[in-house]
């Protein structure tokens, strides 16, 4: 019986996800930026007006390419995702609170706002850069699906959305 009730969770979160979408999208908080990012085109970046962030458009491992995000995001570790922020200069993983400002609360599967980050293939989690305080083995990351921050073991893969102030 649970397996039946969790497959028509799955059927009608496939159903209603578009129309879920469609009813939270509200892309006033949101103005696109010509930010230089490199191998991108223009337009790769947005400003979330309602907290100054600065957020790349695409995944990491994903381009811009003037009208939606093209390729597969990566999915890396948390040290790996540490380690690849590091050495991109004025982009980088935002700390769990800015992680949760992100997300849009009336919108579910997923929870971005809008046609402004829901563009091309999205990962299930983003990782912050925030490790869990009271567990060295565990940090803090965006669920998508739901856009609740929680943790997760910091082997786990889970995508990366870059961003500045």
């Amino acid at each position: 019986m649970a397996f039946a009730r969790q497959a028509m969770v799955c059927v009608l979160a496939s159903v209603l996800a578009p129309a879920l979408q469609a009813q939270c999208s509200n892309p006033g908080f949101f103005e696109v930026l010509t930010v230089a990012y490199p191998a991108d085109a223009p337009g790769n970046a947005v400003l979330d007006k309602r907290t100054g962030m600065q957020w790349r458009r695409c995944e990491e491992g994903q381009r811009w390419d003037g009208a939606s995000c093209q390729g597969t995001g990566w999915q890396l570790n948390h040290e790996q995702a540490l380690r690849h922020a590091g050495t991109l200069g004025i982009w980088g993983l935002p700390d769990a609170k800015q992680l949760g400002s992100l997300p849009s609360r009336d919108c579910r599967f997923p929870a971005l706002d809008g046609p402004v980050y829901a563009t091309g293939e999205l990962s299930r989690h983003y990782w912050s850069s925030t490790p869990l305080a009271s567990a060295s083995y565990a940090a803090w990351r965006l669920e998508l699906d739901t856009g609740r921050v929680s943790y997760a073991q910091r082997a786990m893969p889970a995508g990366l959305r870059l961003s500045r102030r």
